[in-house]
């Protein structure tokens, strides 16, 4: 099932094709947070996961896979897909006006749903909201023996939550049974986990992600996200975990 909601991007969306595929973004802005809601088991969803991939290649994006559970009792238990992600896609069933959760589902900018299969609308949307975007709290990560995360001061900002995510980077699962068996399924950007870091109010504040929370090749995604309209006001990413 696929759903377009980009009600209030019209005016961002009068751009030229051509445009829509530039891929360029200001130098000084973060990335558009890009989610795509997923599972081994969805038999529409490996055409929504490679478009995930082609947008995760992108410098002014930070693509991310939340595997869920909804399709676990159907044939296939998929191994990356848990409680937490699920939640965090209902969660997502009143901001944007949804009657129901289905998969693949992807939600851009944490406001806009896009059609998950089609690379072109999602790029379209990426540049309406990166063009239309007001200035933002800044989010800045540094890397010691923990990643710090600096949030600089922003009058006016919404209350909002620091968040931050452990995710592979590359996967690969031999699906043998349920509705994709037989496929190898490739992911990319896959979230093993995710946790609040805190609450931001506008002030200058750090936060730190704990010394064990990514493994090693794990990279590490941070956004901050309005509450309860679930805007992603920003949005940074570290490279993976070497230890």
């Amino acid at each position: 099932m696929i759903r377009a909601s980009i009600i209030g991007l019209a005016a961002m969306l009068i751009v030229s094709e051509s445009r829509a595929q530039d891929h360029v973004a200001a130098t000084d802005s973060s990335p558009v947070m890009v989610e795509l809601f997923t599972s081994q088991g969805c038999p529409a969803c490996p055409a929504a996961d490679r478009v995930l991939t082609e947008l995760a290649r992108r410098p002014d994006v930070l693509a991310l896979s939340f595997h869920v559970t909804l399709w676990d009792d159907l044939g296939w238990r998929d191994r990356f897909g848990t409680p937490a992600n699920t939640a965090r896609q209902r969660a997502y069933r009143r901001p944007l006006k949804n009657a129901q959760v289905y998969t693949p589902q992807m939600v851009v900018g944490g406001q806009y749903e896009v059609a998950a299969h089609d690379v072109r609308s999602a790029s379209a949307v990426i540049t309406g909201v990166t063009q239309s975007r007001s200035a933002a709290p800044t989010l800045k990560l540094s890397r010691g023996d923990t990643v710090t995360v600096a949030v600089v001061a922003a009058n006016g900002a919404p209350a909002s939550t620091v968040w931050a995510a452990a995710y592979l980077p590359q996967i690969e699962t031999a699906v043998r049974h349920g509705e994709n068996a037989g496929k190898t399924m490739p992911s990319s950007n896959v979230v093993r986990t995710f946790i609040s870091l805190g609450s931001y109010s506008g002030a200058a504040a750090d936060f730190s992600v704990p010394a064990d929370f990514a493994r090693e090749g794990e990279g590490i995604a941070v956004w901050l996200q309005a509450d309860p309209s679930g805007a992603i006001l920003s949005a940074a990413n570290a490279a993976p975990v070497t230890r």
